[in-house]
């Protein structure tokens, strides 16, 4: 009995010693010539970009958030050959700190220390719109665009996708020659400089929209203005107004006015703290232009109707007005770029302001 017993043992010595036991169930496995790795869960791409940034902030690469990055980490980020955009929010997501464009050619590794301009935030915080006093006392500061005349496809598009309203369908061609439009909506400082008074509920604030206008309270302020300017001002078409929010003939195709990005480009019920903003914070569009999606909605001159061969949406024609955009109060879907809104023409609304045209 003792030798069965040490027969035993030895057989158990000689085993263990060659790797063949396992304790997975007490079971004996041919042990495994496979080599061992370690699964490569980084995605790969031509060039690595090791970014840092001397203040806590929100990093995006081409309309990718990455999320907050701290002063002193460094975020890795792979990207393909040719042009990238960097953009540098503050944390809380609300404002743009930096832009950059950078253009990868070389494989390999390349540093970013991104510095934030130490005046960047006070800019942000307390933007001016007006250039100086003698261009504001001529015109009182309002700042037009150039819009090239071109054919667009109005109406619901790929990128809008199903948050398309049946008014904003079918889509359709439409051809504008050259026009201006307000690089900014009109400020409640413009307001005042023309009307004597200030009708906005968020007051306190010269460079923010003015709001609480109606549609007939905005030809009022028209009228004066083409009085002491010389110049005619108008509204826009609504066509106009698409036209130029999309990026006129440099359109990119966004779903919102300047990016697929609504962080980027509007104040609305994501991030404006349930109130407008001073103009020109966010991104601009293509074409230099601000705000066009959220802060607030803008009145348009045209009548609310249904496009051409549309079903189910009547004719308003002396009834409603049409405005556009969204704004601080509404959802993202409101500040898409075919998004279409309308009311009487002597609403007010604390959400409801205006931009400026004008052609030659």
């Amino acid at each position: 009995m003792k030798t069965f017993r040490y027969l035993m043992f030895l057989l158990f010595v000689m085993l263990f010693a060659n790797g063949a036991y396992s304790q997975q169930g007490g079971v004996t496995k041919k042990p495994s010539t496979e080599k061992k790795t370690t699964p490569n869960t980084q995605t790969v791409g031509f060039c690595k970009l090791l970014i840092s940034v001397d203040k806590e902030s929100c990093l995006s690469v081409d309309e990718k958030t990455y999320g907050i990055i701290r002063h002193g980490s460094v975020k890795a980020i792979w990207v393909d050959k040719g042009e990238h955009i960097i953009i540098v929010m503050s944390s809380d997501n609300k404002l743009l700190l930096l832009k950059q464009v950078i253009e990868i050619t070389d494989k390999g590794t390349k540093v970013l220390d991104l510095k934030i301009p130490e005046t960047q935030v006070e800019q942000n915080q307390d933007k001016k719109v007006s250039n100086d006093n003698n261009d504001f006392a001529v015109d009182y500061g309002i700042e037009m665009i150039l819009v090239g005349g071109g054919t667009f496809t109005m109406g619901c598009t790929s990128e809008q996708g199903s948050d398309c309203e049946a008014d904003e369908k079918p889509s359709h061609s439409v051809t504008l020659s050259n026009f201006h439009i307000g690089k900014y909506e009109v400020t409640q400082k413009q307001w005042k400089a023309v009307m004597g008074n200030n009708p906005s509920k968020f007051t306190g604030c010269d460079d923010c929209p003015v709001e609480n206008v109606s549609w007939d309270d905005v030809q009022e302020f028209i009228t004066k203005l083409n009085q002491q300017t010389g110049k005619d001002y108008r509204l826009p078409t609504e066509a106009e107004w698409e036209y130029a929010a999309r990026g006129g003939n440099i359109s990119k195709g966004y779903k919102f006015s300047g990016s697929n990005n609504i962080d980027y480009v509007a104040w609305y019920d994501g991030n404006s703290g349930s109130k407008t903003h001073t103009v020109g914070q966010k991104l601009p569009n293509e074409l230099g232009i601000y705000d066009m999606s959220g802060n607030v909605w803008e009145w348009c001159s045209d009548w609310y109707k249904g496009y051409p061969n549309s079903t189910g949406v009547s004719d308003y024609t002396n009834q409603y007005r049409v405005f556009r955009g969204g704004s601080w109060y509404g959802n993202s879907r409101h500040c898409r770029s075919s998004r279409r809104s309308h009311s009487t023409p002597g609403i007010r609304g604390y959400d409801l302001g205006f931009r400026l045209v004008f052609s030659k």
